[in-house]
């Protein structure tokens, strides 16, 4: 089988950038951190720049906004991780289980679904500083956009 050179070039296609201009590197880096941002703040660092880079670049401010809304996303999938941890935690309590085993159990639960979020938001938040470095756009799959 032959292997040929122009397959890595289809593989990534140059990006098409909504103002017609490249990104400045600086613009870039300012995308990533929104993201990485929103990897260690939370919502508060992507609302910042979110805000601030309106008016100064567009991609900025796309980026910023992806983030904000994938890390309110998050915090819904937080509440939604206390339903089956609370469930757990009820049926062995209100099941004659002792109070301790009960409490454990839903507290495992909880933990195993939180590490399960959290393994998806790192790998997704490294995909979208590796888009923002390069100056593409990207997409939280399964983002609620609600800003």
């Amino acid at each position: 089988m032959e292997h040929d050179d122009n397959a890595v070039e289809d593989d990534f296609p140059q990006p098409k950038f909504l103002e017609g201009v490249a990104p400045s590197p600086s613009e870039c880096t300012t995308a990533m951190l929104a993201h990485l941002g929103g990897l260690l703040l939370s919502f508060v660092l992507p609302a910042i720049l979110m805000i601030t880079q309106q008016e100064k670049s567009p991609f900025v401010h796309r980026h910023a906004r992806e983030s904000l809304n994938y890390q309110i996303t998050l915090l819904f999938y937080g509440v939604i991780i206390l339903i089956p941890a609370v469930g757990v935690f009820a049926a062995f309590h209100f099941g004659g289980a002792h109070r301790t085993f009960a409490i454990l159990s839903g507290c495992i639960v909880g933990i195993l679904l939180t590490a399960v979020v959290v393994a998806i938001e790192v790998f997704l938040v490294v995909r979208a500083c590796m888009a923002a470095a390069t100056g593409r756009e990207f997409r939280y799959p399964l983002a609620i956009r609600l800003i």
